[in-house]
Formats: C-alpha cells, structure tokens, sequence
C-alpha cells in the first residue's frame, strides 16, 4: 500500500508528518526515541503535494515493522525545513500490521436472525460483538466488520 499518511493544508507549501508509537516516541527515520529537540530534523516524512490540491499524501515508512496503532501529526513548515515551531495542520491514526494499513470500515451488517449490528466511523449506534468472536479476545470488532463485508468463513452475518 501506500499513501497511507494524508493531510490537507494550503497549496504549494512544503508539509511533513511527524510519526510517534504508543509510548509517544518519534519516528527517526531508522527507530523510535524519546524526543529530542535537537533531532526535531530527523522526525520529519516528507509528504508530496497531489497537483495543486492542496493535498498532501506520504508513504508510512516500511521501516517501521512492529505492529500497532501510530498517531502521525502533519505540520507545515513556515520556513525552508523543518522546526519545532511549524502549525500542526491535521492529524490521524494509522493501524499497522507491521507491513500493510488496517483500513476501518464504517456500515452495518445484518445477522442471521435479523439483528443488525452498527460498525465503524460516524455509527452512533451500539456495537454488538457475536458470540463467536466473544470466545476469542484476541479477535476485535473489526475483525467481526470485515467478515461481514468479505464474506469469509465463518458466515456469521449477511451484508445489507
């Protein structure tokens, strides 16, 4: 995959993202480490703007191989490289597994029996996790999401 890191600002500016793990420490190109202001030029992936869109996309570093969740923070410089005192302009999270994105999906499936379960971004609706998927905690809600929009075995739900 790629382009996974997305930001929106104003056209023809010169954007990065700042990559941090769950302990809060900065991607630098090689490893995470606790920040260091002095290294603020190491933490930077550059973004390439998409035309003159205004939008701006990157590649999460295939360097990065551990799984989990990583927060990146894209900021626009004010000057000709990064600084520490560059405006965040977006931010987002990114679920890795190491080598790929786990892109969430938003919707709704609809059980065997009729009862429709409510998944993903923008659902204010309470979440059902099917029994199945309760005896085994290492399995997500997510994962019962994507069953039903794959249709992979087992069958637990039927798309609406």
């Amino acid at each position: 995959m790629s382009n996974e890191i997305k930001g929106a600002t104003a056209t023809g500016f010169t954007v990065y993202a700042l990559i941090t793990n769950g302990a809060g420490q900065f991607w630098n190109g090689s490893s995470f480490e606790a920040y260091v202001a002095g290294n603020y030029g190491n933490y930077d992936v550059s973004m390439t703007e998409q035309g003159a869109s205004g939008l701006y996309f990157a590649d999460f570093p295939t360097g990065i191989t551990s799984s989990g969740t990583y927060e990146f923070f894209v900021k626009r410089a004010l000057g000709g490289s990064p600084a520490q005192g560059d405006p965040t302009v977006n931010t987002g999270k990114i679920d890795w597994t190491g080598s790929v994105s786990v892109v969430a999906a938003a919707g709704r499936c609809r059980d065997r029996n009729g009862a429709t379960t409510f998944f993903g971004a923008g659902s204010n609706e309470r979440t059902r996790t099917p029994n199945y998927l309760k005896k085994r905690p290492m399995l997500s809600r997510n994962y019962a999401a994507v069953l039903c929009l794959t249709k992979q075995k087992p069958k637990p739900f039927l798309q609406t």
